[in-house]
C-alpha cells in the first residue's frame, strides 16, 4: 500500500494540532460575522437556530436509551396534530378565500332563478351548465323569449356577438332590419341587468 502523500500528512498534523490546542472542540462558525450577513430575516433565522442548540442540549431525554422510539411516536402524534388542524382549516368557510364573492354570486343565480332559495339546481340552472360562454345572458334570452320575434338567420347574426372577437370587414347595414336592432337594444339591456346585480360577473359582447 503506497505512503499517504505530503498534503495528507500536513493536513493530518494541522488537525491534530487543532484537536490538542482545543480539548473542548472547535469554536463553531458565526454565520452573522464570517460570512456578513446583512439580511435581517437570516439574521432573525440563525438567532433562533443558536438558541434551539442550545435548548436541546439542556434536555435530559437525549440520554434516554429509548430516545429513538419515544422521539418517533412523538413525531408521529405532532403529525396527527398538524394534519387534524390543517383538516378542520380546509372544513371551515375561512378556508375559502373567496366567500364573500362566493355568497354574491349564489345570491345573483337565486335571484335569476337559477337555483332556489335552498340552493336545488332550477331548470334555468340546468340550461346554464350547458352553455359554454356567456351562460347567464344566454339563458336569460332564451327565457325571456327575447330572440322568438327573429328569423333563424338573425338569431345566428345576434348571437355571433358572444362569441366574436375582432372586427372584419365593412359596418353591416342594418336599416331593413328594425326587429334586430330592437332585440339587439334588449340585449344589451339585458346584458346590462346582469352586471347590476353583481359587478363582478359583466358579460363583453
Amino acid at each position: 500500500q503506497d505512503p499517504p502523500g505530503q498534503s495528507t500528512v500536513l493536513a493530518t498534523q494541522e488537525l491534530l494540532r487543532l484537536t490538542e490546542a482545543n480539548p473542548e472542540g472547535l469554536e463553531t462558525v458565526d454565520a452573522v460575522k464570517d460570512f456578513h450577513i446583512d439580511d435581517m430575516e437570516l439574521v432573525e433565522q440563525y438567532k433562533e437556530m443558536q438558541n434551539l442548540d442550545v435548548t436541546i442540549g439542556q434536555f435530559d431525554c437525549l440520554g434516554c436509551s429509548q430516545f429513538d422510539d419515544h422521539f418517533a411516536t412523538f413525531s408521529k402524534k405532532m403529525k396527527m396534530f398538524e394534519d387534524q388542524e390543517h383538516f378542520n382549516f380546509l372544513s371551515c368557510d375561512d378556508s375559502l378565500q373567496l366567500i364573500p364573492e362566493y355568497h354574491q354570486r349564489i345570491q345573483v343565480l337565486q335571484e335569476l332563478g337559477h337555483i332556489s332559495n335552498k340552493k336545488i339546481l332550477e331548470l334555468k340552472g340546468r340550461v346554464a351548465c350547458e352553455m359554454n360562454i356567456h351562460e347567464l345572458l344566454i339563458t336569460e334570452l332564451i327565457f325571456r323569449n327575447i330572440l322568438s320575434p327573429l328569423e333563424p338567420g338573425e338569431i345566428a347574426a345576434l348571437l355571433s356577438c358572444t362569441v366574436f372577437q375582432d372586427w372584419k370587414g365593412s359596418k353591416p347595414d342594418l336599416k331593413e332590419l328594425e326587429t334586430l336592432k330592437q332585440v339587439s337594444s334588449n340585449l344589451f339591456d339585458l346584458n346590462f341587468f346582469t352586471w347590476k346585480m353583481d359587478q363582478n360577473m359583466f358579460y363583453v359582447l
